[in-house]
């Protein structure tokens, strides 16, 4: 998990933990376009794209869970770290972490 996370995503109600992962989306699509502003780094866009294309799987599979009421699904915190832990062994930690944090400040101040 992003250090000094914000607030504690497991304890939100569905409709704030549906919003999170829609922010946290969108930020990580901006941040992900980075990619593409780098030339001189060609040979990492297929590992981090590979890796930010997981992520948002895991995210709409978890927004999925959550409309769906299902038991499918990844529990809080195997969601969280499975992404920290993809984030750290893709090279994208940072910019996961940027958009982490960016994900739970909008949510802590739309609350």
């Amino acid at each position: 998990m992003p250090e000094g996370p914000l607030l504690n995503v497991a304890s939100l109600k569905p409709e704030k933990k549906a919003l999170f992962l829609s922010v946290l989306g969108t930020r990580l699509t901006v941040l992900s376009r980075e990619l593409y502003l780098n030339e001189g780094q060609l040979r990492d866009i297929d590992q981090h794209g590979r890796a930010f294309n997981e992520m948002f799987h895991k995210i709409f599979g978890q927004l999925d869970h959550i409309f769906d009421k299902t038991e499918q699904g990844y529990s809080d915190d195997v969601f969280e770290a499975s992404l920290s832990a993809m984030a750290m062994e893709r090279g994208i930690f940072d910019q996961f972490r940027k958009a982490w944090n960016s994900a739970t400040e909008y949510v802590s101040q739309n609350s």
